[in-house]
């Protein structure tokens, strides 16, 4: 995995310009997740420009790590256009890491200070056991409590948009919906079919407020009664009208839709996941707080661009007619 993703971010360099280290923990992104990538570079990170350290965190904000793919598979979520996202992200990240924050400074991180990291020092095993159990415990320690903070303070808002909307008897609309009306005007740029972009832009919300989790776990259920609806051949009955489906079942009805979420809702650009960064970072880097806190929200807000960069591209390239085809045999398959 070293030699891969070495040879991965030698090439972002090349053709982007990026510095090492962030080149390094961009390739790293593809593989492993937000809290595990930055361990490549740990000893370089408080060195770091405040470029870089944006470029860091973008990165974990706009991939998905390999582990993460086989649950959202099993939620029905198509692993090809998954691998895709997560792979398109990487240098799509450092692209719009540097747009909204371009390098000022002279990065003191070279290829040679990336491969010549040093490396703790153990005496055996059991001492190597007992360092890293130490070092993660104070990292799990750091990272539940600002779970925990942003956790609540999003609960507390959801609540509290809730209670007043149910004021004017509307109390279903909480601070998912809010953010869905907000990127409903995405949802068109991207692509999406417009009997279609109220629900997808809901789904972008749920990303963003709560986790990628549940709104994969959302799309899967959409996918799976569609696919029942294709096989049965009832699919267009409910197109154009005939049947209707009851008024509490989401459905997207344009075949490019899916395919296009599945690119918009991948990555951990989530209120949560910036908590997660902030408490890895900090602790890799504790005289950079500061620098991290101050870049987040503008680096949440590329991660969340990246994505819908790659869905919009996904967009322009998807082939409806083999789509259809796949579903079909699959389904067949499993009769």
């Amino acid at each position: 995995m070293q030699y891969i993703i070495g040879k991965i971010a030698w090439l972002m360099q090349k053709c982007l310009n990026t510095t090492a280290a962030e080149s390094m923990n961009a390739a790293a992104n593809i593989f492993v997740g937000i809290s595990e990538a930055p361990l490549v570079i740990m000893p370089l990170i408080p060195r770091m420009t405040t470029s870089e350290l944006h470029a860091v965190l973008v990165g974990g904000f706009s991939t998905m790590s390999g582990s993460i793919l086989a649950t959202f598979i099993f939620f029905g979520v198509p692993a090809n256009h998954l691998i895709a996202a997560s792979v398109m992200a990487a240098p799509g990240a450092l692209g719009f890491a540097k747009l909204l924050l371009p390098e000022t400074h002279h990065s003191k991180t070279t290829w040679e200070t990336v491969e010549n990291v040093p490396r703790p020092e153990q005496h055996n095993v059991i001492d190597a056991i007992l360092t890293g159990a130490g070092n993660a415990l104070k990292v799990c320690g750091y990272l539940i409590a600002n779970l925990i903070a942003f956790i609540s303070v999003l609960h507390f808002a959801d609540a509290t948009i809730s209670w007043l909307f149910g004021l004017i008897h509307h109390p279903e609309i909480n601070f998912q919906s809010l953010l869905g009306l907000v990127f409903y005007p995405f949802s068109v740029v991207i692509g999406i079919p417009f009997r279609d972009c109220l629900l997808s832009s809901k789904l972008i919300g749920i990303k963003i407020s709560l986790n990628e989790f549940i709104a994969y776990q959302e799309l899967g259920k959409i996918r799976k009664l569609r696919n029942e609806l294709i096989l049965n051949n009832t699919f267009p009955l409910y197109l154009n009208g005939t049947l209707k489906l009851p008024s509490d079942t989401p459905m997207l009805w344009e075949d490019c839709s899916t395919i296009i979420l599945t690119y918009a809702l991948c990555g951990f650009s989530n209120f949560g996941a910036m908590g997660i960064a902030l408490a890895i970072m900090g602790v890799m880097a504790p005289t950079r707080k500061r620098t991290l806190t101050k870049v987040a929200p503008r680096a949440l807000i590329a991660g969340c661009m990246v994505s819908l960069m790659t869905a919009s591209i996904a967009g322009l390239l998807y082939d409806p007619y083999h789509e259809t085809v796949q579903i079909l045999n699959s389904n067949s398959t499993l009769l």
